[in-house]
């Protein structure tokens, strides 16, 4: 745990910025702290944005450590056979979140929002996700590393799908 204290985002090696998703996850069930690293500049931001859409941001920063965490201490929770890493850390950062409205309101109830942002397709929960968490789509986009017109359209039919309380056919 020493050598993931010591690196910083800036440590990386450029080399791994070129790297497949599944070859990171690879890299951290081998103990690789960069790779941990360079995931999180991948997806911190998406993880922290649904986070924050959560539960808020006074705890959105300790969900997205902890979803960060978890991946770094128990790689074999993931299955690239069964979702994207993206896919995993979002819905991973959502259900923390929820639950820790849960227990800071008491309450067992489940958010109908939550819910229906797992139905939709991950090109539009990503988004989603993003855009109910405060971000634009111009920074949507960029974090997304898309185009802005595509986000957008996303975002607009995702929003679309949330209003219509069916996450339904995804076309």
């Amino acid at each position: 745990m020493l050598t993931l204290r010591r690196a910083r985002l800036r440590d990386v090696p450029s080399a791994l910025g070129c790297a497949a998703d599944t070859d990171l996850h690879a890299a951290v069930r081998a103990g690789e702290p960069h790779a941990l690293l360079e995931l999180y500049r991948r997806h911190g931001a998406v993880v922290y944005a649904v986070a924050r859409q959560r539960c808020g941001s006074d705890c959105a920063e300790a969900v997205t450590r902890d979803v960060f965490l978890r991946l770094w201490l128990a790689p074999d929770q993931w299955s690239p056979e069964e979702e994207s890493l993206r896919r995993y850390l979002v819905a991973e950062a959502s259900a923390e979140g929820a639950s820790r409205t849960t227990e800071r309101a008491g309450s067992d109830a489940a958010d109908p929002t939550l819910v229906s942002l797992a139905a939709l397709p991950a090109s539009e929960s990503d988004v989603v996700a993003l855009v109910l968490g405060g971000f634009t789509y111009r920074d949507a986009a960029a974090l997304l590393r898309q185009g802005e017109p595509q986000v957008r359209r996303r975002g607009v039919s995702g929003l679309k799908r949330l209003a219509a309380g069916a996450a339904g056919p995804h076309g």
